[in-house]
């Protein structure tokens, strides 16, 4: 049996991306998660890849997504770059 206030840590999945948050009993879940938002003209589309090159997300040129903080490639047509996502904050790839 588990003894105190706080809880273990859960894991949740975010656009295909599992990470852990913080269970705290009595309190809403925290998770470490970062936007990424890749900017040109057109209205393509571009994907999030992970290390092993899974697609975790696709989004829109110009529109937003959320993912867990970390490392992933990110490809438009057939270019691949590189983007990191820090927890908290919104980070945008010029293309």
């Amino acid at each position: 049996m588990f003894g105190g206030s706080r809880a273990p840590d859960g894991t949740a999945k975010l656009n295909n991306t599992a990470m852990t948050v913080q269970v705290d009993a009595g309190r809403s879940g925290e998770s470490r998660s970062g936007c990424l938002t890749v900017k040109t003209a057109g209205s393509d589309h571009y994907a999030v890849l992970d290390a092993s090159g899974t697609q975790l997300a696709s989004k829109q040129i110009n529109q937003p997504v959320s993912l867990p903080a970390g490392k992933y490639s990110v490809r438009v047509g057939n270019n691949i770059r590189p983007a990191t996502v820090m927890a908290g904050q919104s980070v945008v790839l010029n293309w």
